[in-house]
């Protein structure tokens, strides 16, 4: 049995429809795939970016905490110094025995000087 022109034009544009229908289908679930990774990116880069900035911030206390404590070991290394003086050691005798250079020795005796942070570090190297 023939089937008539506009019944045959009708099955095939149910066919293209169904068929385009699937497609789209397929292209939206594709876009909300790349939806969902773009967004997985812009998270998970700016948790990165926060977690670092966090662990800047951390480092940076843990830094100032130290220099802090440093200073107040550094200002106690110069009462040292001050002792010895006192107790009559000359500055190339503390130094001698401290192993710091004069200069430091020298600074940590002045009146309302203090030595520059990294000065109580330095060993003599003589």
């Amino acid at each position: 049995m023939k089937q008539p022109k506009k019944a045959i034009r009708l099955t095939a544009l149910k066919r293209a429809h169904s068929i385009r229908a699937e497609r789209l289908a397929r292209a939206i679930e594709r876009e909300q795939a790349i939806e969902t990774a773009l967004a997985g990116v812009f998270e998970h880069h700016d948790r990165a970016e926060a977690a670092l900035a966090a662990a800047r911030q951390r480092a940076d206390q843990i830094l100032a905490d130290g220099n802090t404590q440093a200073e107040q070991h550094r200002e106690a290394a110069r009462d040292s110094i001050r002792a010895l003086h006192a107790l009559g050691e000359t500055r190339a005798a503390i130094a001698d025995l401290t192993r710091l250079p004069v200069h430091i020795v020298r600074n940590a005796l002045a009146d309302n000087v203090q030595a520059p942070p990294t000065q109580l570090n330095t060993p003599h190297c003589a």
